[in-house]
């Protein structure tokens, strides 16, 4: 969902801008995938930054600096749970 909110903000859109969004695994994995070239860009979390420097990657926007609303440290459950 954040790489579809970050595209968007930024002005960009998928279908639009011919952009293929794929499952690529977790943060090791889509570097791994970005390094190699096999993947055009990815949604890294901020502890997985370190690692983009030395495999000569670029952050294209920092999706924390940007204005938007993330709903973000909810507890979510049943009415029925919350009853009993």
């Amino acid at each position: 969902m954040a790489i579809i909110v970050g595209l968007k903000h930024l002005g960009l859109d998928t279908d639009r801008d011919k952009i293929t969004l794929v499952a690529a695994g977790t943060e090791p994995e889509r570097l791994a995938g970005l390094a190699s070239g096999s993947l055009a860009g990815t949604v890294i979390a901020p502890e997985f930054r370190s690692r983009m420097e030395p495999l000569g990657l670029n952050v294209l926007a920092d999706l924390r600096a940007m204005t938007i609303p993330w709903e973000v440290g909810n507890v979510v459950t049943s009415r029925k749970f919350l009853q009993s």
